[in-house]
Order: structure tokens, then sequence, then C-alpha cells
């Protein structure tokens, strides 16, 4: 593919993607951006989000655990902690998950409490975002450059 690069996502337990793509958007923690072809090397840290990977013309989405990305010479190489396809998500057992989060930071006794239970909502919340995700939000993001 013209104006590609190569993309490869990995987790702990093993490569989740790798092809060519035409850019990708990821959850920096700076906010989110998007890589294109020929863009200059970096390495970024990731936060829990959606990460968008368009191909052949076609997005697809995932949420991802925090970790980092490295650009060199075309090759992306995304690292996280965690990966789910929208279709790899219980939307209930995610639902359950962020109900539970978010009754465990109502009843914090500690400031480590508190904050295991914001990662806790900020991970269910990413996953059922996943499940719903739109393509208008890419469609934006790209119409904005």
């Amino acid at each position: 593919m013209a104006n590609s690069f190569n993309l490869k996502v990995l987790t702990p337990n093993r490569t989740r993607y790798e092809g060519e793509a035409e850019m990708v958007i990821l959850p920096g923690v700076q906010g989110e951006f998007a890589i294109l072809h020929d863009h200059m090397p970096i390495v970024a840290a990731l936060k829990h989000g959606i990460m968008t990977i368009r191909s052949g013309g076609q997005d697809k989405i995932a949420s991802v655990v925090e970790g980092f990305v490295q650009v060199v010479n075309n090759q992306v190489t995304v690292t996280v902690t965690g990966f789910d396809w929208p279709d790899e998500i219980d939307k209930n057992r995610a639902q359950e998950e962020l109900e539970l989060a978010e009754r465990k930071k109502n009843e914090a006794k500690s400031e480590l409490e508190l904050k295991q239970a914001e990662l806790a909502i900020r991970r269910a919340s990413v996953k059922l975002e996943a499940c719903s995700y739109s393509a208008a939000r890419v469609n934006r993001m790209v119409s904005d450059r």
C-alpha cells in the first residue's frame, strides 16, 4: 500500500496485530494522536483508551491498556499490557466491572484504594466505549488535521 507503514501490536502474551496500516490513532498520556506514513521517530507513553487502526480503507478499533509506542523508519510498534477487539469483550461483564469499581471508589478508605478503583473504572469504561464505537470519531480526527 502506498503511504502505509508496518504496524505491530504486542502484549505480554502474544502479537495481537501485524500488518500494513495507513494510520493508527493512539491514546497518549498527553492526549490522542495519529501516526501516518513517514512519521518522525518517537517513543510515547500510552494510557487506557481506544486505538484505531486504518488499513485498506477500513477502521478497526480495540481497547488498549497502558503501554508505549515506538516509531522508526515506517515501523510502528505498540506495546500494551492489555488489548481487546470489540468482539472479544463481554459487554455485560464490563458493565458489572464498572458498577463494582464505582462502588469501590465510593467506599475507598485510602488513597491507594481510590486510585485502584479509578483505574478499574477507566478500564471498564474503555471496554464499553470500544463496544459502542462510532466511525464518526475517526472521521472527525482526520478532518481536523
